[in-house]
């Protein structure tokens, strides 16, 4: 279940940290964190105080389903009156950690006006997030591999917005949620990293980029299917195959991302191409989350952390070719999931 082992991890960073809980808040902006640490998702108007004896503050007639959901046992009624009170009996006068990103500064008055101390310990709980679980790692690797023989079954022939319905239909035959908007691109609309347009059928080729969610924890997977391509564009997908494989490569603990990411760059810049984004990005419970594989970057890869390779190029008028999977950093090694 999630949210045991995630709070278990968390509380060795509380002491470094000098707090000594975690209070979070959903309210209409879901806190990833939220479901990251109780398992309790979709609550809205909800609190949660992650510690030794967690917490949650859920509306009454959400509380059941709340029990079902989370590993926390004890769950109690939210109140906008006394629900801060009663937080603030239970910590005293310690310091509580919030994350900053997701607190409105309504909240932030009337815990200040309680009593209650805080500190933002958003950049180290982004850090934690990256080491998935083994419960995390069945999830994602689950979410891809439908994923995968979904997009690689399209039919390309079909119009974009036709070509997303299907991808919809698909992920809910799976019981699955859409991780994040597809896109979907033909030809010179391909060219447009983030086409969100409607692309009519093209010759040259199909760019797919979509992914599929179980239980909150999703895939990112680009397919570029070539269909009557010229020689430029067998040309240039090639040159981005090799650049990922390359790349892939050289995963393993302790690999320096800048490395990884410079052989990408510069296999494509060889064949006078440039990469206009990042090799890649974390993905979990959301779609961009740490580590960022870019250029420039002074981090070192770790076992469990899971990432994509999204290596591209892209003809401005023309097509754009982008290859992209999902990649889990082993012991040894890595794994493409």
């Amino acid at each position: 279940m999630i949210g045991k082992e995630q709070t278990k991890k968390a509380l060795g960073i509380f002491e470094a940290q000098g707090i000594d809980s975690l209070f979070l808040i959903n309210l209409q902006a879901k806190d990833p964190f939220f479901y990251y640490f109780t398992g309790a998702s979709g609550f809205e108007s909800s609190l949660a105080l992650i510690g030794e004896e967690p917490v949650l503050y859920i509306p009454g007639f959400e509380m059941e389903r709340a029990s079902e959901e989370s590993w926390v046992k004890d769950v109690r009624e939210f109140s906008t009156k006394n629900t801060l009170k009663d937080i603030k009996k239970i910590v005293g006068n310690n310091t509580i950690g919030v994350n900053g990103k997701f607190l409105p500064l309504r909240m932030q008055e009337k815990m200040q006006k309680v009593g209650i101390r805080t500190k933002d310990v958003s950049e180290a709980l982004l850090d934690l997030r990256q080491y998935k679980t083994k419960e995390e790692l069945g999830l994602i690797g689950k979410a891809v591999k439908e994923t995968k023989q979904i997009i690689e079954k399209i039919d390309t022939s079909l119009p974009g917005n036709e070509i997303r319905a299907e991808l919809l239909r698909q992920y809910a035959m799976r019981d699955m949620d859409e991780f994040y908007r597809a896109i979907v691109a033909y030809d010179d609309d391909s060219a447009v990293p983030h086409y969100r347009g409607v692309s009519k059928p093209g010759k040259q080729c199909l760019l797919v980029d979509s992914g599929g969610s179980y239980e909150g924890y999703g895939a990112d997977i680009t397919r570029t299917f070539l269909l009557e391509p010229e020689k430029e564009l067998k040309e240039i997908y090639r040159t981005v195959e090799e650049a990922q494989k390359t790349a892939i490569d050289l995963i393993e603990p302790e690999a320096r991302i800048s490395d990884i990411s410079k052989v990408a760059d510069d296999i494509i810049e060889k064949e006078g191409y440039k990469m206009v984004h990042s090799l890649g990005h974390g993905i979990g419970l959301e779609v961009h989350e740490r580590p960022n594989i870019r250029t420039g970057s002074d981090k070192v890869l770790e076992e469990g952390m899971v990432f994509t390779l999204e290596p591209a190029i892209y003809i401005k008028g023309k097509y754009g070719v982008r290859i992209e999977d999902n990649i889990l950093v082993t012991k040894n090694g890595c794994k493409i999931l």
